[in-house]
C-alpha cells in the first residue's frame, strides 16, 4: 500500500497516487517558495518518473523575469498543449503555501492559500491513466497528503472535501522565527538567545521566561502522530494541577471534529463562549507542523508553518500568564521561547 502522506520529500519527486484517481480524489500539497526559485511544477502523471510520462495536469507557477503567473498544461505523446495560463498568481518568494487540486467528473479544481483558484478541463478523460505525483523546480515541500487515501471509489461530491468546507482568505506569510507579525507594531527587544527546549516529554509544562508581555512569541514545533485524535497548547497562570491553574488561552485541534477549539479555564470552569475555528482544518496525521504564538495588547495571533492562522482575543489579563503547557498527539520537537 502506498503512504497516505508523503513527508518532507526530496525534489524532484515522483511517487504513485494511493488508490489512483476518481471524481472525489483531494490531493494536498504543503510547502514553501524560497527566495530565488524561478518555477516549480506539480504535475499529475500517467505514470511514476521524472521525465517520460504523459502529464494529465501540469500546474506550473513561474517568476522568471519579473513574471509571476501559473502556466497549465497536458503533456500527451510527447507533446505539449496549448497553455492555459492565470496572471494573478497567489504564490510569493519567502511564503508557505497549502495547494488543493480536486478532481471532479470533469476537470480539475485547485484551491491555494484558502481560496477557490482555478478549473483545468481534463484533456486525458481516462482518469484510471492517471496514477503519480511528480513535483519539480525550486520549492520545498512539507507533505503531500491524499484524499480518501488509499480507498476504493467514493461518489463525487459537490465542493471540496467535507473536512475543508471553504478556506479563509489567503494572508501575508509570517516571517520564519521572527518575534514580530506582518503589519504589527514592533514588539520590544528581548535578550539574545532565546530558551529552547529540544524534544520534551509530554505532558510538558514549563515557566515562560520573564513571564508573558505583549511582543512575546512563542513557537512550537510538532510532529502529529498517526492515529491522533487531539492535542493542546494552553497558556496558563501558574503550574498548579489541584486546583487546576486559570488557563488564558486554551489551543486545541480536534482531529475527530475536524475543528480548533479556543477557550478559557477560571476557577476550575470552562467559559461557556468556547471558539471554534471550523473555516478550514490544516493538521493532519503524521504532519510537521511549527505553530507561532505571538501575545499582543489585546489578543494572541497565532500562525501556522510561517502564515497567518487565527486571532484570539484575551479573556483573562495577558499579563498573568506564567506557563506553557503541552499534551496531546503530538511529538513536541522544539519549543523556543522569544
Amino acid at each position: 500500500m502506498c503512504a497516505d502522506m508523503v513527508t518532507n520529500p526530496a525534489i524532484p519527486y515522483s511517487g504513485p497516487i494511493p488508490g489512483g484517481v476518481f471524481p472525489s480524489k483531494t490531493i494536498h500539497v504543503q510547502g514553501f517558495v524560497p527566495h530565488g526559485s524561478q518555477r516549480f511544477s506539480v504535475n499529475l502523471q500517467c505514470g511514476v518518473g521524472i521525465k517520460g510520462p504523459d502529464i494529465a495536469f501540469h500546474f506550473n507557477p513561474r517568476f522568471q523575469a519579473g513574471q509571476n503567473l501559473i502556466v497549465c498544461n497536458t503533456l500527451s505523446g510527447g507533446k505539449w498543449g496549448a497553455e492555459e495560463r492565470q496572471h494573478q498568481s497567489p504564490f510569493a518568494h519567502g511564503q508557505n503555501f497549502h495547494i488543493i487540486i480536486r478532481c471532479e467528473q470533469n476537470s480539475f479544481k485547485v484551491a491555494v492559500n484558502g481560496r477557490h483558484f482555478l478549473e483545468y478541463y481534463y484533456r486525458i478523460h481516462n482518469l484510471q491513466s492517471i496514477n503519480a505525483v511528480m513535483i519539480d523546480g525550486t520549492v520545498t515541500v512539507y507533505n503531500i497528503q491524499y484524499e480518501p487515501a488509499s480507498a476504493v471509489y467514493m461518489p463525487p461530491q459537490p465542493a471540496y472535501p467535507a473536512a475543508q468546507p471553504a478556506y479563509p482568505a489567503a494572508q501575508p506569510a509570517y516571517p520564519a522565527a521572527q518575534p514580530a507579525y506582518p503589519h504589527a507594531a514592533a514588539p520590544p527587544a528581548y535578550p539574545a538567545g532565546p530558551k529552547v527546549v529540544a524534544y520534551p516529554a509530554l505532558p510538558y509544562m514549563d515557566s515562560i521566561p520573564g513571564g508573558m508581555q505583549a511582543g512575546k512569541m512563542i513557537v512550537v514545533k510538532v510532529t502529529v502522530k498517526p492515529y491522533p485524535t487531539r492535542f493542546h497548547v494552553n497558556f496558563q497562570c501558574g503550574m498548579c494541577t489541584n486546583p487546576r491553574s486559570d488557563i488564558a488561552f486554551h489551543f486545541n485541534p480536534r482531529f475527530n471534529q475536524q475543528t480548533i477549539v479556543m477557550n478559557t479555564l477560571r476557577t476550575t470552569k470552562w467559559d461557556g463562549n468556547e471558539q471554534k475555528y471550523r473555516t478550514y482544518f490544516p493538521f493532519f496525521a503524521n504532519g510537521t507542523y511549527e505553530i507561532m504564538f505571538l501575545c499582543e495588547h489585546n489578543q494572541f495571533k497565532v500562525a501556522l508553518n510561517g502564515s497567518h492562522l487565527l486571532e484570539y482575543p484575551h479573556r483573562l489579563p495577558f499579563q498573568n500568564i506564567s506557563a506553557l503547557h503541552i499534551d496531546g498527539d503530538v511529538v513536541v520537537t522544539e519549543v523556543k521561547y522569544h
